[in-house]
């Protein structure tokens, strides 16, 4: 087969690919609510972390943070 020829049918197979994924059925919105408290508890753990001496909080930590709700706590 012609180098031509082939390269051509790679490429429509591409695009066939490409043009055949659906569009999305809901808007991409942001998920992530309440970014800046979640940001101040993180730095808040972070800061523990140091203050005890002991490593960074690890990745698994911060996704806790990112998908957990915040909550707030009275005083009784």
């Amino acid at each position: 087969m012609d180098p031509d020829i082939a390269e051509f049918q790679r490429a429509a197979t591409v695009l066939r690919f490409l043009s055949d994924i659906p569009t999305p059925s809901q808007p991409i919105r942001d998920y992530v609510t309440d970014i800046d408290e979640r940001c101040a508890l993180f730095g808040e753990m972070q800061e523990l972390h140091q203050s005890l001496g002991i490593g960074p909080p690890i990745a698994a930590t911060l996704a806790f943070f990112m998908v957990a709700p915040p909550r707030k706590f009275e005083s009784i």
